[in-house]
């Protein structure tokens, strides 16, 4: 607004409380006084357009009306744009170019305002500016241009500006589509099928936002040259041939639009070159009348022609009814089936035949005919085939059939047994007769066969060998084969084999043998197929041969189990078992002379006869020496006529028996033994000496399956220390040779249908032992009572040469060396007790030990048969000793006046797996006064 005139300013204030009347009046006063002023710019206003890439300029001009007022300077612009004052004049450049972001009919404004200084105060002015962008709708390039044949598709693109989005197009022609993306406008029209050579119009719109600048739409023309059909010349075809004749033809292509593609629908082929189509047909043999076709032809606008071909078959007469051979002769045997082959010719297909007798069948033009001999017939039979063609047109051949006598063979089928090896193939053959038919006879095993036939020719009937190999260690199994057998005039007969094949392990796999059985099965298993290879074989190994021959073709015989037994030598082990017996009754009889030596006998010492009971030897020594230290505190006097020189003569009898076992047999035994020595005392603790033994064992077999005869003889030492007056010490040393005498006798029957079988097997051999023994003890005395501990520790070692056995034929055996050793302890308790009578002193006394065995572990004795060409050896198992048990013992001692002495004691054996042990000792003793 104006400023104040400053008339005005120096008009005085109001101040209050002054009246409003007064304040009023001199305001009134101060603006009538104002002189007249104004301040305007030029042009007072702008309005334009603005076109795409154009710009907007404009000076402004401020004007003053008065003089002494001036202009001040220009405000910064309001709006778009730029205003640029000119040296602080009062002009000023206003520009606004296109910023490249505005649509059609958008709007811009600003305003200019300029200042000045008048007598009245500062004033102002402004003028306003208004600018339309003006971009109207338009389609680049000219019209379209376009052409397409009926089916084809025709297209274009173009681009647009201007105009306000959305944008939308359109066209007049039907089934024209127009798409719109960005400012590109894609054209798409599909020229119809069949529709005439000639021009289509099409306008195509594009259409923005509705404004009130319009220049809202834009339309390009498009023009269509629909260009000729596709078609084929000519239209259609009549075409003609003979049957088996081939016809062809050309057809010519135009219009439409490449490439082009070409099919016949019925039989005919064709081929396109270009817009050549080589047409051909091939007519059947024997078609008549008329045939037809239709060749397709489509364009790449998926236009198409059809074309129908009509052919016609043009006739002549066919050649003539053949059938050949005119005559057919065959030959069979009865019961064999006889076939022939007839080849036609001319005539019209198709053909049929027919026999009297026999059967035919047709395939195209050839007859197979085919007649069942029967079975009887002899002589020659006739038949006749009658071929006929389409037309009725036939030809009879004459069938005439010759009947041989058949081939026979004896016997038929071939079967066969085998058994397969261990190691090794063998092989099972079988011999068949041939005759009938007529002669030469050709052989051959079918193909594929496992076999072989010999001789492969026959000239005459005669007999002829069917052989096979059967693969080592096959199992049980089946094979089939069959032999063909051609007589001269080409009659065969089929000769059909079967081979049962055992299984090589089927004696060692029954499950009801024990491990010795398994094995020596194993090796009858083994051998037995060496020695059938054998041409040249001894007695002993034909007679071995038999025997194992006989076992396993009766593998499954109940008597097996008994059989492998009896021819196994389980007994064998008898011989460590008879040493160890006798090793221990030697020790023993020497052990009974250092009890009687710690008791205090001297001179010489004579025991009675003692009985022991399955291997435990005890003398009256212990009980009489108790009773010498009871009585007379020590025997007989160092002063005596021997001094410190000791003499002594033990005996023993020993009898018992073992169960058998499924690895060892059961046997009874009895064993006399002496032993004999000499010892010297080399100061009241301790004494030494050595002995010689002897003994004799006789063993049994259970169910008389032979016997073991035993001579041993036996060197000692022994020594014995007495650490205090109830203490002692024992040791004893033992080395012994044996002759060993065995018989084994044979007996079994593998099956009713084979022979039985006795024999004894026997044989000298030879061993030795060694053996140790150290103990000690205590004893207590309480009046007439007395008591005592011990133990001792032992060692005995046996081997046994090996042997061949004689006089069993193939069943003698031969065995490696085996040994066998024992290690045991032994702790005991004894009790004794004195009572005198008038007559005589009576001791009464017991004993009981635990015995524990270390070794003597089951082992494996290796053996062989004598007559067995390779070593095929077996192993025969032995028990393991039972670890633990017990014996037990009572006696009784009476002394009578005059150094006389008796005893008698009876001793068990306890818990002792499969073996009995009964003791009955008695002896009696004197001494030298």
């Amino acid at each position: 607004m104006p400023l104040p005139h400053r008339t005005c300013s120096r008009f005085p204030r109001y101040r209050l409380p002054r009246g409003l009347i007064s304040l009023f009046g001199s305001l009134l006063l101060c603006l009538l006084a104002q002189p007249a002023w104004a301040l305007t710019i030029d042009p007072s206003t702008l309005n334009t357009t603005l076109t795409p890439g154009g710009e907007v300029s404009q000076r402004f001009a401020a004007v003053t009306t008065s003089a002494g007022e001036q202009f001040n300077q220009w405000e910064p612009l309001s709006g778009v744009g730029q205003l640029t004052p000119r040296n602080g004049s009062a002009n000023a450049d206003y520009s606004y170019a296109d910023p490249g972001n505005l649509q059609h009919c958008d709007t811009r404004t600003a305003r200019v305002t300029a200042t000045g200084l008048f007598s009245v105060g500062p004033t102002s002015a402004s003028a306003p500016i208004e600018i339309t962008y003006q971009d109207p709708l338009s389609i680049s390039g000219r019209a379209q241009s376009l052409s397409g044949a009926p089916g084809a598709t025709v297209r274009f693109t173009a681009t647009f500006s201007g105009g306000r989005a959305p944008f939308a197009g359109s066209s007049l022609l039907p089934g024209a589509t127009v798409t719109i993306s960005g400012n590109q406008i894609s054209y798409r029209y599909q020229i119809p099928i069949g529709t005439p050579a000639g021009m289509l119009n099409d306008s195509v719109t594009v259409n923005g936002q509705t404004t009130s600048c319009k220049g809202d739409s834009a339309t390009i023309d498009v023009g269509i040259n629909v260009t000729p059909p596709l078609s084929v010349s000519p239209s259609e075809l009549t075409l003609s041939g003979e049957p088996g004749s081939q016809v062809n033809a050309q057809l010519q292509i135009s219009g439409g639009g490449s490439p082009y593609s070409a099919s016949a629908s019925d039989g005919g082929q064709v081929a396109l070159n270009g817009g050549i189509i080589d047409y051909s047909y091939a007519i059947p043999d024997g078609a008549t009348g008329s045939l037809s076709d239709v060749v397709r032809v489509i364009d790449e606008n998926a236009a198409f022609v059809d074309v129908p071909i009509s052919i016609q078959v043009t006739s002549s007469p066919p050649p003539e009814l053949t059938v050949t051979p005119a005559q057919l002769a065959l030959e069979g045997a009865p019961g064999s089936q006889v076939t022939g082959q007839l080849q036609i010719s001319g005539g019209i297909l198709p053909y049929t035949a027919n026999a009297e007798i026999g059967q035919v069948s047709v395939n195209d033009s050839v007859v197979d005919y085919r007649y069942d001999i029967p079975g009887g017939a002899a002589g020659r039979l006739s038949d006749s085939i009658r071929v006929t063609d389409e037309q009725g047109a036939s030809r009879s051949v004459a069938v005439s059939i010759e009947v041989s006598s058949p081939i026979v063979v004896t016997p038929s089928p071939l079967a066969l047994s085998g058994r397969s090896a261990v190691g090794i193939e063998s092989s099972a053959s079988k011999t068949f007769a041939v005759a009938g038919g007529t002669p030469p006879y050709t052989l051959v095993v079918a193909s594929g066969g496992s076999g072989q036939v010999e001789p492969g020719r026959l000239d005459s009937a005669g007999n002829a060998v069917y052989s096979v190999v059967i693969p080592a260690n096959a199992a049980a199994m089946t094979i089939s084969d069959q032999v063909l057998i051609t007589d001269a005039r080409g009659l065969r007969l089929e000769l059909p084999v079967t081979l049962e094949v055992a299984a090589s392990n089927a004696l060692s796999s029954r499950p009801d043998l024990t491990p010795n059985q398994r094995s020596v099965a194993r090796a009858i298993e083994t051998l037995c197929p060496q020695l059938s290879l054998m041409t040249n074989r001894t007695p002993d190994q034909q007679d071995l041969f038999q025997q194992c021959s006989d076992m396993l073709a009766n593998a499954s015989s109940s008597s097996i189990p008994r059989t492998l037994t009896e021819i196994t030598t389980e007994k064998a082990n008898a011989a460590t078992s008879v040493a160890i017996t006798t090793g221990t009754q030697q020790m023993t009889n020497i052990g009974e002379r250092l009890a009687a030596l710690r008791r205090g006998a001297t001179g010489v010492s004579v025991r009675g006869l003692s009985l022991n009971l399955d291997g435990q030897s005890l003398s009256a020594d212990r009980i009489a020496d108790a009773l010498s230290a009871q009585r007379m505190g020590g025997a007989a006097s160092g002063d005596d006529a021997f001094g410190r020189w000791g003499f002594f003569i033990n005996g023993s009898f020993n009898f018992g028996d073992k169960d058998a076992t499924d690895n060892e047999s059961g046997f009874d035994f009895s064993t006399a033994g002496v032993s004999a020595g000499v010892d010297y005392r080399f100061s009241d603790e301790f004494i030494a000496g050595g002995a010689l033994g002897y003994g004799n064992n006789d063993t049994s077999f259970d169910a008389n399956g032979g016997g073991l005869d035993t001579e041993t003889w036996h060197l000692g030492a022994y020594g014995t220390y007495s650490w205090s007056d109830r203490g002692y010490v024992d040791a004893m040393l033992e080395y012994g040779w044996q002759s060993y005498d065995s018989s084994r006798n044979i007996r079994y029957r593998v099956d009713s249908s084979t022979q039985a079988v006795s024999r004894q097997a026997r044989a000298d051999y030879d061993g030795t032992q060694f053996g140790i023994s150290v103990g000690a003890g205590y004893d207590f005395d309480e009046g007439p009572l007395s008591y005592g501990l011990y133990g001792r520790a032992g060692y005995l070692e046996v081997n046994v040469d090996g042997f061949t056995e004689r006089g069993a034929g193939g069943l003698d055996l031969q065995l490696d060396d085996f040994d066998a050793t024992s290690v045991t302890t032994t702790l005991g308790a004894r009790i004794a007790r004195v009572f005198n009578t008038k007559t005589a002193v009576l001791v009464p006394q017991g004993r009981i030990e635990w015995e524990h065995e270390y070794d003597q572990d089951g082992t494996s004795l290796a053996a062989r048969f004598a007559a067995a060409p390779s070593a095929a050896t077996f192993g025969i198992l032995t028990d393991n000793p039972d670890r633990d048990y017990f014996r037990i013992g009572l006696g009784l001692s009476a002394v009578f006046p005059h150094g006389v002495s008796a005893f008698v004691n009876y001793d068990a054996l306890l818990d002792k797996r499969d073996w009995t042990d009964n003791l009955i000792d008695v002896g009696l003793r004197w001494e030298f006064e």
